[in-house]
């Protein structure tokens, strides 16, 4: 990678910011439609805190206290323990997403009231209305409590899968980013190598290939770490986002003035 000074493969590699600044189409549901890196980070870290079953997130949620129960209602350290049963992906969505997806559940009784079973969490489960139903009286067996743990995993992991794609899209794109800001200055030098014979064709990819690798190594892990502070501390997302818009010009400049002098200066490439 001779056509890199130190000084300036650190100002290229800045310009991986411009991933962080890259959209993430798709990422509907959890994710904003338009999502970056930092707005992605500060959403993990609101979602991480959401899912907790803290008193603060228990009690807006009257079903955690109801379902399942004939009179009265559960006590807050029960109905705790009933919001641990709704999947993680689904409690981090916020309140309106688990009432969205408790509309349509019941809770379930291992051992009917009926067979003297009792409105404790531990003695419910969380499944559909229509199961519940169609069970009747009868006990749970062990294979019913296999499927309604199979259903409420499955649409915790579909509930996941937005937040999933928008950070794998923006780390795909620090990484993309990241390669181009050091294999195009390299590519110039090695093509000029190829010329003046100092350089197999085979060398010179090898060369190119190791710039790109290095650089979409640390433009992955640049995105990572920026998610890792906007997780750590939401509230910094919106600065860090007007700090990347700042670093990215001047990322994009190194990377330029980088490829002017190794196609104008052979001694760039030496």
């Amino acid at each position: 990678m001779r056509s890199l000074t130190a000084s300036t493969t650190v100002a290229a590699l800045i310009g991986i910011t411009t991933a962080l600044l890259s959209t993430a189409p798709g990422a509907e549901a959890a994710v904003a439609p338009t999502s970056n890196t930092f707005t992605i980070g500060a959403d993990l870290g609101t979602a991480i805190a959401a899912a907790s079953c803290t008193p603060a997130n228990v009690m807006p949620i009257r079903r955690y206290f109801t379902m399942g129960v004939r009179n009265g209602q559960r006590s807050l350290a029960d109905a705790t323990r009933m919001c641990r049963k709704v999947p993680a992906p689904i409690r981090a969505n916020g309140p309106q997403a688990v009432n969205a997806w408790l509309a349509d559940k019941h809770g379930s009784h291992r051992i009917p009231h009926a067979a003297g079973g009792t409105s404790a969490a531990r003695n419910t489960m969380i499944e559909s209305a229509r199961a519940n139903q169609q069970r009747g009286a009868r006990p749970m067996s062990g294979m019913d409590e296999m499927r309604i743990r199979a259903a409420n995993a499955v649409d915790g992991a579909r509930a996941l899968a937005p937040r999933i794609g928008a950070a794998g899209r923006v780390a795909g794109g620090g990484a993309g980013v990241g390669a181009l800001a050091l294999s195009v200055p390299e590519a110039v030098c090695q093509t000029r190598n190829v010329r003046n014979g100092d350089a197999t064709v085979g060398q010179a990819a090898a060369e190119v290939g190791k710039s790109a690798a290095l650089g979409a190594g640390v433009g992955a892990l640049a995105v990572v770490g920026a998610v890792g502070v906007s997780i750590l501390f939401p509230p910094a997302a919106p600065v860090m986002l007007l700090a990347g818009k700042a670093t990215m010009v001047v990322g994009t400049a190194a990377v330029a003035y980088d490829t002017h002098q190794a196609a104008t200066n052979p001694a760039r490439c030496s």
